[in-house]
């Protein structure tokens, strides 16, 4: 097994947990001060693998031994709206008021997962396995190790602009659907910085078989001086977007399609694609 195949496997292990748990407290002061990380060991395949992100600068580094290939690297950048989202998240899990806490393991098969909190007023590191940790904290688990793919969740801001955000330049490629994920084949100017770009969709329904919508991307460049292309596959989580969905259309069934147009910023052309609700 290598770093290809152990993250799927991982984030398919994560897919169960326990109870889950809430949270009282409210976010932190200043989102600058917070980092997060998520260290991940063992497994048949003997992997460490260790995702780091500060509010310094919201690069996402990635450091992974024993079963990996490729060793460090930086992934990607996340934007404003993704490392709010990413807090947010970590306060809807409970997390920062759980201190130190483990959970511990059923079996040693398993992935072991270690998440770490510190915004300066609170820290907190909890571990636990597939079977133990709480439901939340699995699924921030699994946020966490998605960013070792390049795969942040799209976000529905209901009453935005179409277009609105950061607008530096880039280009889309291609776009296929991969169950709950849109991929999205991608090329801007750039190569020394890590660029961070976002999915928005509005929530807007257009009433034709199939319903329309638009998404659209964001790149947020971070004053990259290299002018080369890099050419990069993104993919953004579509959970939301079809919980949103079916919120609007209730008893939509499995395989309906949804007719979305995907807009960049500099590129004239309105990509489409039928996604089909999972």
């Amino acid at each position: 097994m290598n770093d290809s195949t152990v993250v799927p496997a991982l984030l398919a292990a994560l897919a169960f947990g326990t109870a889950g748990c809430t949270s009282s407290l409210s976010g932190p002061a200043d989102l600058d001060e917070v980092s997060i990380e998520v260290h991940v060991t063992g497994g048949l395949a003997g992997i460490d693998e260790r995702i780091e992100i500060s509010g310094r600068d919201r690069v996402v580094e990635t450091t992974c031994s024993g079963a990996c290939t490729g060793g460090d690297e930086v992934a990607l950048a996340l934007t404003g709206l993704q490392w709010q989202d990413l807090v947010d998240e970590v306060f809807g899990s409970g997390l920062p008021q759980m201190g130190e806490r483990d959970f511990g393991t059923e079996c040693c098969d398993f992935f072991e997962v270690e998440i770490t909190y510190d915004d300066g007023d609170h820290r907190a590191v909890v571990a636990g396995d597939a079977n133990t940790l709480p439901d939340r904290l699995a699924a921030l688990a699994r946020r966490l190790m998605a960013l070792r793919e390049a795969t942040v969740p799209a976000l529905v801001r209901p009453g935005a602009v179409p277009g609105s955000g950061p607008s530096s330049p880039l280009q889309i490629d291609s776009l296929w659907q991969s169950g709950h994920r849109l991929e999205v084949a991608l090329h801007y100017s750039g190569g020394c910085e890590a660029h961070g770009i976002d999915l928005l969709f509005d929530a807007e329904w257009r009433e034709s078989f199939p319903v329309q919508t638009t998404g659209w991307l964001t790149h947020h460049d971070p004053g990259d001086m290299c002018d080369a292309l890099p050419h990069e596959v993104r993919g953004f989580d579509l959970t939301r977007f079809f919980e949103t969905y079916r919120a609007s259309y209730p008893g939509s069934a499995a395989g309906t399609p949804i007719s979305v147009g995907i807009t960049a910023p500099g590129d004239s052309t309105v990509h489409t694609i039928e996604v089909l609700l999972p």
